[in-house]
């Protein structure tokens, strides 16, 4: 699917693109003016995916050498898998500079994180058997991706000098290390999956990069930092939002004001089931939660450690460790 919007002096191009994933089709921008063509954001390395990215370039009349710069809003595989069809032919890749370990599939850093995530969910109290299945979407995520390298670097602040009407803004939560391009003269964002017209974006646990947070195997705190980013993007006069997936959308303080309370609901409902079956890990309680979702092990667990880190911070709930290593929460 293609449609064409008229952004100040930028036309842009959406481009929805099937992945391999639950989330259904992720959405590509080409952005043009007058002298540059910028790709927003590339989709997984599938043939479908990346023949229908072919297409709709083809439909502007742009083939891959004649775009000018390719911006990734994050590093998730479903963004970025495509990014190597672009590089090979001198198309220099613009993103957050941690961005650039999620493009080396199989890579040191692939390595670290299925390491961290497999002792971290044991230390979370899921089973055996799930943690080998999440660990064979480590495999596929490497399989759908491809070798690639951030040419140059975007920081919160910077202004994106191929189309200088954009500045960056980080966007931390979903993921990490991510980036939006925001036009402060209209108001319009490219967000990524920050903010999404359909469905409530996960904000997924990653693992510490600090000194302490990666000899003691810490997680992120996502939840807290994307909850914190939601009510910095709800001051911004953000008139209208290109997604990673679904469909643009204008009525933005709305969709965050929902998403936050969406939150405070979930954060209050997690409690209670806590309450109700404590002590447990995190994947029991997770389990209890997402009772229709096991297939997926890891975004589960994921979704309720990032509600246990709130309630955490408000002193509502307590974790330690049993006599097995397994971490086991509490209600206070």
């Amino acid at each position: 699917m293609r449609e064409c919007q008229q952004l100040s002096k930028v036309t842009v191009h959406r481009i929805e693109q099937p992945t391999p994933f639950p989330v259904g089709t992720v959405n590509s921008y080409i952005l043009r003016d007058e002298s540059e063509v910028v790709v927003f954001d590339c989709g997984p390395r599938t043939n479908e995916a990346k023949q229908t990215l072919l297409d709709g370039l083809a439909k502007e009349g742009v083939a891959v050498e004649d775009v000018t710069a390719l911006v990734l809003s994050h590093g998730h595989v479903d963004h970025v898998g495509l990014t190597s069809m672009f590089q090979s032919k001198g198309v220099p890749v613009f993103s957050h500079p941690e961005v650039d370990s999620w493009l080396h599939p199989k890579g040191d850093w692939d390595a670290f994180r299925e390491r961290f995530f497999q002792q971290l969910y044991r230390r979370m109290g899921m089973p055996d058997s799930q943690i080998t299945y999440a660990a064979s979407e480590f495999a596929l995520f490497a399989k759908w991706n491809d070798e690639a390298v951030i040419n140059q670097t975007l920081r919160h602040g910077d202004l994106f000098t191929p189309l200088p009407n954009f500045r960056v803004v980080e966007v931390p939560g979903h993921a990490q290390a991510a980036i939006a391009l925001y036009d402060e003269s209209t108001g319009e964002m490219f967000a990524g999956d920050q903010v999404l017209p359909l469905i409530s974006s996960n904000a997924l646990i990653e693992p510490r990069t600090d000194e302490f947070g990666y000899e003691h195997g810490l997680w992120t705190k996502s939840l807290l930092d994307y909850r914190a980013n939601l009510q910095q993007l709800l001051q911004m006069p953000i008139s209208k939002i290109y997604p990673g997936h679904g469909p643009v959308f204008e009525d933005v303080q709305d969709l965050i004001k929902l998403r936050l309370v969406q939150q405070e609901r979930r954060r209050t409902k997690m409690l209670q089931l806590l309450k109700e079956h404590q002590p447990c890990s995190a994947y029991e309680l997770a389990a209890h939660y997402f009772a229709h979702r096991h297939d997926q092990p890891s975004l589960i667990l994921s979704e309720t450690l990032g509600y246990l880190d709130w309630l955490e911070a408000l002193g509502e709930v307590f974790h330690y460790d049993d006599a097995n290593g397994t971490i086991l929460w509490e209600a206070k």
